[in-house]
């Protein structure tokens, strides 16, 4: 991603439609978290009697915590409500979630983005608790961003209604400092 990026640095043409924000996922795309979180899902569903997790993998990625653990509680039919799983799982993502490692690129990108003027945000699934787990091992890359928005609060999160409060608070300008949106009018 280096490579690409330095190339793009260099490409005038590149920048003459000048970007002016940028809203990120985290998951997966900043923060490489999925071996953290498949660690803790086989660790929970070993913890309550279920089998394999893999066979349940491809379908896991990408979903909310919430689909998550309904998919798992079904897979391998656990007298569990959501919550319940969320809880154990929650709890134990919390005392590993510090060893996310940033995805290889993704602070050149935000870092150049930044230097440029480019507003940027997060909008992530992710809890609050979490969240802030996940700032606090790497503060100085949270320091870049205009916005992090999470899910407190919340109930059915609407990516869309995210997307359109933070874009709007993007465009509409800001301080340029990370503010916790948890209770951001969308």
């Amino acid at each position: 991603m280096r490579d690409e990026l330095s190339s793009l640095k260099e490409q005038p043409l590149f920048w003459q439609n000048k970007m002016v924000a940028v809203i990120f996922d985290l998951d997966g795309t900043l923060l490489d978290t999925e071996t953290i979180y498949l660690e803790v899902e086989k660790e929970i569903v070993s913890k309550f009697g279920g089998g394999d997790v893999t066979e349940v993998t491809h379908k896991l990625l990408g979903t909310t915590e919430s689909r998550t653990a309904e998919i798992i509680i079904d897979h391998f039919k656990f007298d569990l409500t959501v919550e319940q799983y969320l809880k154990a799982r929650n709890s134990k993502l919390l005392e590993i979630v510090h060893r996310a490692q940033l995805l290889p690129g993704a602070d050149e990108l935000v870092s150049h983005l930044s230097s440029r003027g480019v507003k940027i945000a997060i909008a992530t699934s992710s809890p609050t608790a979490l969240l802030a787990a996940k700032r606090e091992a790497h503060p100085d890359f949270f320091s870049k961003f205009l916005a992090v928005r999470d899910t407190a609060g919340l109930i059915n999160l609407d990516f869309m209604t995210t997307f359109k409060g933070l874009t709007l608070l993007l465009l509409n300008g800001g301080s340029g400092k990370l503010k916790n949106l948890s209770n951001f009018d969308r």
